[in-house]
């Protein structure tokens, strides 16, 4: 599971995509609100861009990586699923 397309030179575009969204959100009366998936234990450069994006978001960030490093074997089948005995760590 690697995580190749991230990298700093799109930080703008991610930050300026999800400030826009936010803003189209506002709007039409919605409140938006930031939470992160679940996170294998960073490396640097992932710890790099998420601490530059929180920088440039515009919305508040309820829920950081940094709250919740998983091992590899806690993931079932992508970082968007967390094994049955990791869910309680992350709810």
């Amino acid at each position: 599971m690697p995580n190749e397309k991230l990298t700093l030179d799109r930080l703008p575009d991610t930050a300026a995509l999800l400030n826009a969204f936010l803003r189209d959100c506002m709007t039409k009366g919605a409140r938006v609100l930031m939470a992160y998936p679940p996170f294998p234990s960073p490396e640097s450069k992932t710890l790099a861009f998420l601490a530059q994006l929180d920088a440039q978001l515009e919305f508040p960030i309820i829920h950081h990586p940094s709250e919740h490093f998983f091992s590899l074997d806690q993931f079932y089948n992508s970082y968007y699923h967390l094994t049955g005995a990791a869910i309680p760590q992350r709810t």
